[in-house]
């Protein structure tokens, strides 16, 4: 999913930078790597409306892999870029909620495994690795507000806390420029994900799982308000108009959306009735989303098993 996503962004990025080059007149170049890639010769000079076609063509065998189409069938339909574009951005976007129901499964492992290390403890030992489990919570504080991702006072936070930059000096165009690595004048899934940093710094680094699924949600969250062509980038005129606008100036906090009303790593060694039924829900919620995943199927095996065997345990004390 990862490999599909990033030769995605890169042909878009470098296609979609080309289109806007030609589009503002005269005729742009196509790199000879992208020439060589997509078959069409040697590096040549190509006018806006070739670039058009260029862009049609990667789309469309974009759009015929990603959604598992024959090329050959798909090739009668005759769809136009905007179009295609959009149909790709949303099989992203479904790629990202597959990343998030990853992890999820994940953290319910965690904590399920959590709970077996300890059911055949003694009442001593148990007692002593919940202490011991309090005391860690207690040394990794949650985090603080969230600002609102791509609100003027995120980027402030960014450029002070995770960029080391003096806060009087925070100018929105060159924070942009800044975080344009690679000067292509926009913001791709990379560039996103790294103006994050300083919001992402407040999970606990002993949660990567949470970290993933919070940059996910927070990224997901900047195209939502900045993303105006819906083509998964952030260009610098995107970033200004929000920037400059009531909405950007404007900082509501963000909330993740993640469904819970606490935090799974909240859990500890020994599960209370209240804990099981909660971790259960969780699972039937997983598997309300998707009734075909083997793994929640899994934990819901190992959750059976693991109350069973609390059960027998109770039962022989």
């Amino acid at each position: 999913l990862n490999q599909i996503k990033y030769e995605t962004r890169n042909y878009f990025v470098d296609l979609l930078k080309l289109k806007r080059d030609s589009e503002a007149g005269g005729k742009v170049k196509i790199p000879s790597d992208i020439a060589k890639a997509l078959d069409i010769g040697n590096t040549t000079v190509f006018s806006g409306a070739d670039v058009e076609a260029i862009l049609k063509m990667v789309c469309s065998y974009l759009l015929a892999f990603l959604l598992h189409y024959d090329l050959e069938s798909f090739k009668m339909f005759r769809l136009n870029s905007t179009l295609l574009m959009l149909q790709l951005r949303e099989r992203q976007e479904a790629i990202d909620r597959e990343e998030i129901f990853f992890l999820n499964e994940v953290e319910l492992m965690k904590v399920l495994e959590r709970w077996e290390a300890h059911i055949n403890d003694t009442a001593a030992v148990r007692e002593k690795a919940q202490h011991d489990f309090e005391l860690a919570k207690k040394s990794h504080p949650k985090p603080g507000r969230f600002h609102e991702p791509g609100s003027r006072a995120q980027e402030r936070e960014q450029w002070q806390k995770g960029d080391d930059m003096p806060e009087d000096e925070f100018d929105p165009r060159a924070f942009f420029i800044m975080h344009d690595l690679n000067s292509d004048g926009v913001w791709d899934t990379e560039e996103m994900d790294a103006m994050l940093s300083a919001q992402i710094g407040q999970i606990d680094e002993d949660e990567p799982e949470r970290q993933d699924e919070y940059r996910v949600q927070m990224r997901r969250k900047m195209l939502e308000v900045m993303d105006r062509n819906g083509d998964g980038l952030i260009d610098y005129k995107e970033h200004m108009k929000h920037s400059t606008s009531p909405d950007g100036m404007n900082d509501g906090g963000w909330e993740p959306d993640d469904d819970e009303d606490e935090d799974l790593d909240d859990f500890g060694p020994v599960p209370t009735d209240e804990d099981l039924q909660q971790i259960s829900k969780k699972i039937h919620n997983l598997d309300t989303m998707d009734p075909d995943s083997k793994m929640v199927r899994y934990l819901r095996k190992r959750l059976d098993r693991l109350q069973h065997d609390l059960k027998r345990k109770k039962m022989n004390l």
